[in-house]
């Protein structure tokens, strides 16, 4: 079972704001925060249940890659390109400050 409003508090306290819509038999789910840049940083899954929303936070962090992810910011010139910071080192810094935050939900979350 779903608990919309724990979950939506616990968002709120963690720095998130959580979108949580009926998606057939379960719901789909948007986590969004603002990082240190100023990154408009989201995570979206599917989940019927909490335990399922909880697994795939996990599977999302297990295999986040930070370098990749910091490499869709960098322009051709080697610096950061739409609004992204200039140097690589502060791009990949942001990448990992979202994951931060999104770890600390989850961590969070699993005690609902």
């Amino acid at each position: 079972m779903i608990q919309q409003e724990r979950i939506k508090e616990v968002c709120k306290r963690q720095d998130f704001t959580c979108t949580i819509s009926k998606e057939g038999r379960g719901y789909f789910f948007t986590f969004e925060t603002w990082t240190n840049f100023g990154q408009d940083w989201l995570f979206e899954c599917s989940a019927s249940n909490i335990e399922e929303l909880l697994n795939n936070m996990y599977d999302y962090l297990d295999n986040y890659d930070e370098d990749y992810e910091a490499s869709l910011w960098v322009g051709a010139d080697g610096h950061g390109k739409n609004g992204a910071p200039y140097h690589i080192v502060d791009i990949v810094a942001d990448m990992m400050d979202g994951l931060h935050r999104l770890d600390n939900l989850y961590k969070e979350l699993s005690k609902i």
